[in-house]
């Protein structure tokens, strides 16, 4: 399978911030990253624990991760991962993304570079202007 390179990534999402190279918090376990990485994927800490006074002790942690492949072999099977199944925060069927879950980490991932990049920029305005409330980040 084709990886994504870092080139096309720092192409596509141009003005947006950089992926992570390294896990950022004891949370997502380095053995997930690493395994994320080494399959091709991209991933970027998003959400409430990305965002300056959002996150709640009990927030959890979202990641973006983009892959060539919708469910990477990596995050269905060996990591311990499972797909949200609905009455959680996304429903799998929404057609752009499938939420992965493990204790408190939440692998939000896809194929769709398009959807990522627009991900991205809305998580990225949430910061800027501060949005706290989940549900005025879910809107934009």
């Amino acid at each position: 399978m084709l990886k994504i390179t870092r080139f096309e990534i720092d192409h596509v999402f141009e003005g947006l911030p950089p992926p992570l190279l390294e896990p950022p918090t004891d949370e997502l376990e380095t053995k997930a990253f690493d395994a994320i990485k080494n399959a091709g994927g991209f991933m970027w800490l998003v959400g409430s624990r990305s965002i300056r006074h959002a996150a709640t002790p009990d927030s959890d942690y979202d990641f973006l991760v983009i892959t060539r492949q919708r469910i990477p072999e990596v995050i269905n099977g060996e990591l311990g991962f499972e797909l949200d199944s609905g009455g959680a925060h996304y429903d799998p069927s929404e057609g752009q993304f499938n939420s992965w879950r493990k204790d408190r980490v939440n692998l939000i991932a896809t194929d769709d570079q398009r959807f990522a990049k627009r991900f991205l920029a809305a998580n990225e305005a949430a910061k800027r202007i501060g949005l706290l409330r989940r549900e005025d980040r879910v809107t934009l």
